[in-house]
């Protein structure tokens, strides 16, 4: 593990150290201890060691790959798919089926009910068609120009993709190659190369979007913007008459000099729990029965601790990524109470930041469940302020430790919902 020059007089020693009974089982606890530092610093950040994996962390971890947990967040996307307006002749042609709202409940938060940005949120608690017709005039576009460029906002369902990035080897689609397949003759029907997408962000397999920000561009110049949400909405993926992976909300003319990853000052994320399950995960660890809402109380205590201000997020990544910084900041970080209109409740945690690291909320979300579900183990039930206002700083000091390995797994990606930008 160390380098280290060993004079050959003492080589000969080590076969008759190991094989000498007073010392072998010294050496062998020496081995082990030194193959467990090996373990927990592997290339690997995610790498488990399971002989000292806490009986939480196990509790959490089979729990994050039980996919039937996050089913409302598969409701909520489904519903919004499905209601993504299809433009026909520039008239709305809306289903008939009523959308999916979902109602926010905030568990004695009323400092936030005039916080920042609220309205990023607004998409996902309401129908698609309230938040049609806003338009971003930050990047007019230019008069004099050699074709078009289009801010293109879509929606999909991650379970039926692998990422949004090509992925040539996988027989999953991704969501980028479904875009350039779906888009190419409408943008480049008289070239052979294939149009060029750019994203805000690039989610992983399972991560879905209701709001991702794209820029495609084209060398033509007669290209409406209605054309481009028609031949999304319009295309297998997109169709109506099956179940929608695929769907775009809008559609924008910019100018050429916009890049929807280096223009974004701020994303979006929001993450579901399905409470029934999370109520019983807390009473297996806690040993007692445990609200909804008095977890979301306790992860809250957690997370304010951690907000609006700019810190390293090294310990809540999946690995550095060469030439960037880990320095973040979470403009806004909470856990809230949702129901949706056919009754399915969760518990969301809603994430808005100038940037996020590879896996960042994933992690973040379960660590703060591990650490909010350990602040309610010891106590009778009820919610402690005082305990809460001593302990609530766990989550701020792992994260400026810096060690990956003090860290939860990370959660699904089947809860995870990019917002918008």
């Amino acid at each position: 593990f160390q380098k280290m020059i060993i004079p050959t007089r003492l080589l000969s020693f080590v076969p008759s150290l190991i094989q000498s009974p007073p010392y072998y089982y010294g050496f062998k606890t020496m081995r082990s201890a030194a193959a467990t530092r090996f373990v927990r610093h592997a290339s690997t950040p995610d790498a488990a060691f399971e002989s000292e994996e806490s009986a939480i962390d196990k509790a959490l971890r089979e729990f994050f790959t039980d996919d039937s947990n996050f089913s409302t967040s598969g409701r909520v996307l489904s519903s919004f798919l499905k209601n993504c307006p299809v433009y026909t002749d520039g008239n709305d042609e809306i289903l008939s089926d009523l959308p999916l709202l979902t109602k926010y409940f905030p568990p004695n938060n009323e400092e936030y009910q005039n916080s920042i940005d609220k309205d990023i949120f607004a998409a996902l608690y309401s129908p698609p068609s309230e938040c049609r017709g806003k338009t971003n005039k930050s990047s007019p576009v230019t008069q004099k120009r050699r074709g078009q460029s289009f801010k293109v906002h879509v929606a999909y369902q991650g379970e039926d993709f692998c990422g949004w990035q090509i992925q040539p080897d996988n027989d999953v689609p991704s969501i980028q190659q479904t875009l350039i397949d779906t888009l190419d003759p409408l943008l480049n029907a008289e070239i052979q190369k294939s149009i060029d997408i750019r994203v805000c962000g690039r989610t992983d397999a399972g991560v879905s979007a209701i709001g991702q920000v794209c820029r495609v561009r084209t060398i033509r110049k007669d290209v409406k913007e209605l054309e481009i949400q028609q031949c999304i909405n319009t295309s297998s993926f997109g169709s109506k008459s099956l179940s929608p992976s695929l769907g775009c909300v809008k559609v924008e003319e910019v100018s050429e000099k916009f890049h929807p990853t280096f223009d974004a000052t701020q994303r979006g994320y929001a993450y579901m729990i399905d409470i029934e399950p999370l109520e019983l995960l807390a009473k297996d660890i806690c040993g007692k029965d445990i609200s909804a809402n008095q977890i979301s109380i306790s992860m809250n205590s957690l997370l304010k601790t951690i907000e609006g201000d700019e810190l390293d997020y090294l310990a809540l990544s999946f690995g550095k990524v060469k030439t960037q910084s880990t320095l973040c900041t979470l403009r806004r970080v909470r856990t809230c109470l949702v129901e949706t209109s056919c009754g399915s409740k969760a518990l969301c945690l809603e994430l808005i930041g100038d940037r996020f690291l590879r896996r960042m909320v994933r992690i973040l979300v379960a660590t703060t469940l591990r650490e909010a579900l350990s602040l309610l183990i010891d106590g009778s039930g009820h919610i402690s302020e005082s305990r809460f206002e001593n302990e609530s700083t766990r989550l701020l000091e792992l994260v400026k430790n810096g060690e990956r390995r003090h860290s939860a797994k990370a959660a699904s990606p089947n809860g995870l919902i990019f917002v918008g930008a």
